[in-house]
């Protein structure tokens, strides 16, 4: 998928102290973007570890999310198979878990610092920028 085709969508609790504050979720920062709310609803009502996950505010990952475009677009690939893939919740956790980096909240420049990370679906991601 084209790097056009995502939306970085961050969470982060930058300290201790801070974490025990209320802190928006990954799935409510994400409200705030209407671009991305095809894959936050697919995901939200999936009922997926996945979808617990991101609904935790004191998660900290950094979650790729595909804008509301590339879901069309993917949707469109499926042809007929697209109803069955949107009820396989366990389908969705499993793609969109390589969407997720766990455990860091990193922005577009860190990003850009990186050669791979490993994702939520243990698996890995490389990364590269063009120059």
């Amino acid at each position: 998928m084209p790097a056009a085709g995502l939306a970085a969508l961050v969470a982060a609790a930058p300290s201790p102290a801070a974490a025990a504050l209320t802190s928006p979720s990954v799935m409510q920062l994400g409200q705030a973007v209407p671009d991305v709310q095809t894959v936050l609803s697919l995901i939200g009502n999936s009922g997926t570890d996945l979808a617990t996950y991101l609904a935790n505010p004191s998660t900290v990952c950094t979650f790729f999310a595909p804008t509301n475009q590339a879901m069309a677009n993917s949707v469109n690939s499926l042809g007929p198979y697209v109803g069955l893939a949107a009820q396989n919740a366990t389908l969705t956790a499993a793609t969109y878990n390589y969407h997720v980096i766990p455990g860091v909240a990193l922005t577009a420049a860190q990003l850009t610092q990186l050669n791979q990370s490993n994702t939520r679906a243990n698996e890995t991601l490389w990364i590269w920028t063009k120059e």
